[in-house]
Order: structure tokens, then sequence, then C-alpha cells
């Protein structure tokens, strides 16, 4: 690959920061207006728009950079697979999260309407799972991820992973979309193909969708019944349980991953301690980034 086909450390941080930025202020403002087309207007005009104008800039080479190659059929079928038994650990660790939250004062959770009908269930899968699904991933597995390559293909997956993390601006739900981006990561490394994190993504989200849809008595919004088992004292009962049902789930997932068709064997996870000398002003923009994290949830959990 050319070696400027893939945008530099410092431009891509800087390109993070700004899109965060679209995010925090531009995206919370027209989803305050109206949530289903505030999510279309974050997702493809703040998030999707702003990468793609981003690596024409570069001149950068799409097909290489975003990874858009083929699957094959028995990929594509192991793909759900993998996330339907990695969504109970992604909702441990968010438990986690939130349980220790708890302790502080009442929990309120940034949550999306829940579908009323089938109509309105189709509406939601497109804005709530499908349209993140493809817009994050480019931005994410995508661009981020392939950028920092440079510091190897494990450190890759797992900055890009915390970097997706942070980008929900929510401590309550960020451990889970590291998890989940680590595992994103992982199947497009082996698949060495963007769709697949686009169909892991959609599906993890299409999972937390129908949960709420078959399962909410209807006056919760997405996102609220994970907190209604801490309304009370007992949070062990419902922890243990819940981390065991992720261990033996994400055992099951682990043999997926591994039993996954592959067309990229080139990942290594020693890679992850190599030594990659970094400048300091090249993560600066991140830092900005998480300090913003911490003043907004600061905000959140004691106030």
């Amino acid at each position: 690959m050319n070696a400027n086909s893939k945008p530099r450390i410092y431009q891509v941080n800087v390109f993070y920061l700004l899109v965060a930025f679209l995010l925090i202020f531009a995206g919370s403002y027209v989803q305050k207006r109206e949530i289903y087309s505030g999510l279309v207007i974050t997702e493809f005009l703040l998030i999707l728009l702003p990468t793609v104008l981003f690596l024409l800039i570069k001149k950068s080479n799409f097909k290489k950079v975003l990874r858009l190659n083929k699957l094959s059929l028995k990929q594509i079928l192991f793909i759900p697979l993998i996330v339907i038994f990695s969504y109970p650990v992604g909702t441990f660790l968010n438990y986690i999260v939130v349980a220790i939250l708890s302790r502080f004062g009442e929990i309120n959770t940034a949550a999306v309407p829940l579908p009323d009908n089938i109509r309105q269930l189709i509406i939601s899968f497109f804005i709530i799972a499908l349209s993140p699904g493809i817009c994050e991933e480019v931005m994410f597995r995508g661009v981020m991820m392939s950028s920092y390559e440079r510091f190897g293909k494990a450190k890759a997956i797992l900055i890009s992973a915390l970097l997706f993390g942070l980008f929900h601006f929510n401590i309550q739900n960020f451990l889970g979309p590291v998890f989940l981006g680590i595992i994103f990561g992982i199947i497009v490394n082996k698949t060495n193909s963007i769709y697949s994190s686009i169909i892991a993504h959609t599906t993890n989200n299409t999972i937390a969708l129908l949960i709420g849809y078959f399962f909410s008595d209807g006056t919760k919004n997405i996102g609220e019944e994970s907190l209604s088992a801490l309304k009370g004292y007992n949070l062990v009962i419902p922890g243990v349980t819940l981390g065991i049902a992720a261990l033996l789930m994400g055992l099951i997932a682990l043999r997926f991953i591994r039993a996954l068709p592959e067309e990229n064997e080139d990942l290594y996870l020693g890679e992850l301690f190599t030594n990659s000398r970094v400048r300091v002003i090249e993560w600066l923009p991140l830092i900005v980034v998480l300090i913003f994290f911490v003043i907004f949830n600061y905000k959140i959990v004691f106030f």
C-alpha cells in the first residue's frame, strides 16, 4: 500500500476531535429537536460525510483504507452468531459501571424512544441499527483503525475500540462499546472487509432494539431496561447471574471467532507490546476529547 494512502496519526486524531465536537454540539442539538431525524443527521451528515470528505482531501485509496472487499457466505453467517454470543459480555461490562455509579446517586440515561408497532420497528431498524452500523464503522474500523495500523494491527484494534467507546460520551455505555469495538476490529482483520463490522454493528444494535421492543412494558426507552435491575439494594444476584451468562456466552463467541474463515492471517497479539515512538502533539486532540468526556460525564453523574 502506498504510504500516503493512509492518513497520518496526527491528522486522523485532529479529524476525530472535529467530528467529536460536531457530535457534542450539533448532534446533541438536532437530536433534542427530534430524535429520529436528529440521529439520521448525526450519522450521515456529522459522521459519514466528514469521513468521506477527509479521505477525499487526503487522496486516500478508499478500497484499501476501508477494506471494501467481499465476504464469503460462511463469513456472513458466522458474524451475527459472534455478535449474538458477545452481546451479554458487553451488557455485563456496562452493568458493572452502572452498578458502581448507582452508589453515588440516581442514574439517568440518554435513551431512544421504543417503537410502538411493526412499522415503527422497521423505521427504527434503519435509523438506530443500520445507520450507525454503516456510518460509525466507516469511521472507526475504516479510517481510524487503518491509520493506527502503523503501530501494529493489535494496537490499532485496541486504540480504535477505545476511541469508539469515548465517542459515545457516556460513561454508562463505555466499556460495552470498547469490548464490542475490539470484537469488530478482530473480525475486520480476519475477513479483511469493512462489511463484516457493518454487519456486526448492525446486528448488535438490532438485538438491543428487539429486546427493548419485545420485553419492555411500553413505558421505557431503549437503554432504561438495563437500569431497572439497579432500582433497589440487591445488585449481587442479577450481577452474578449476568456475569455467569456473559462468561459462558463469551466462550462460545470466542469459538466462533476462531472458526471464522480468514482472509487476513497477519494479526498477532504480540504486536500489542511492540515499541512505537509517539510525539505528544499527535495525541493532543485525543487528550482534548478525553477532557470533554470527563467533564460531560462528571455533570451527568454528580449533578
